[in-house]
């Protein structure tokens, strides 16, 4: 229950949102320490804390979240990046993908265990991707799954912000007020990157495409809003510091840097 919140919770969060203004009743699960419940624009929330009796059984939250599943006589389990589905026999399943498939593996590895993931993954009734690049990678994994894998219904399906989440008026302003603040003229042409500034966003590839462009167009300007202490989760930062990425930014960017504040000191002045 706090402002920022990662990617896959918020999409989980709006996705209940849409189907409770739909009229449908909707629960949105997820790990804890302690069990928890509360309630958000309409959906219901539940933390589930692990069986302490089970935690040699099974890891994680994974009974719980198995008991409520049963219990809640729900239509539809809408999985986030969890593949578990031990115990959860014929309830009607989708899995949710928001990050790059066996991420960790090289091309050996991940040929290796493709048939074990999608002996998991293919129990789902639709396996729903964020990107096209997503989607590749399901798509091979399938692909060395062998022949007797389950079959896929890989749907692509972009995150993204309704053209009229904001009236028109009131992107009018905010464009300006926002233009106005970062000292850009009506010729600028601004690109945002909002997000966790982690390798896996691929924001150091922008950042290299965007020196180069810039060396070329002194009207473009780059935008970077969030940072690496965004990604949360301890394990995912791969033993880098969080501040490395954003360390690395600012050299590719320094020379553009330094182009735009000449080219503003020279009109100032």
């Amino acid at each position: 229950m706090v402002d920022a919140t990662g990617g896959t919770e918020r999409s989980a969060l709006e996705i209940g949102r849409i189907q409770t203004l739909r009229g449908h009743d909707v629960t949105v699960a997820s790990k804890a320490d302690e069990d928890w419940e509360g309630s958000w624009q309409g959906v219901r929330l539940r933390h589930l804390a692990p069986y302490s009796w089970a935690k040699f059984l099974v890891k994680g939250p994974h009974l719980p979240l198995v008991v409520l599943a049963h219990s809640g006589r729900f239509d539809l389990i809408h999985l986030h990046e969890h593949l578990n589905t031990r115990f959860f026999g014929a309830l009607p399943k989708v899995m949710h993908f928001h990050n790059n498939p066996l991420a960790d593996r090289d091309d050996k590895a991940f040929a290796e265990d493709a048939p074990e993931y999608w002996a998991r993954v293919g129990k789902g009734s639709a396996q729903i991707a964020v990107s096209e690049f997503v989607v590749g990678r399901l798509r091979l994994a399938l692909s060395k799954a062998g022949s007797n894998a389950l079959p896929a219904n890989i749907v692509k399906l972009s995150g993204g912000v309704h053209s009229k989440a904001l009236p028109p008026q009131k992107r009018k302003d905010e464009r300006e007020r926002i233009r106005r603040m970062l000292g850009l003229k009506d010729t600028d042409v601004l690109f945002l990157f909002a997000g966790a500034i982690r390798p896996e966003k691929g924001v150091d590839y922008l950042a290299r495409a965007f020196a180069k462009l810039s060396e070329e167009n002194p009207n473009a300007c780059l935008a970077i809003v969030g940072g690496g202490k965004l990604w949360v989760e301890k394990g995912w930062l791969g033993g880098n510091e969080v501040g490395q990425m954003e360390q690395q930014l600012q050299d590719i960017l320094a020379p553009a840097i330094a182009r735009r504040f000449h080219a503003w000191h020279r009109a100032a002045f």
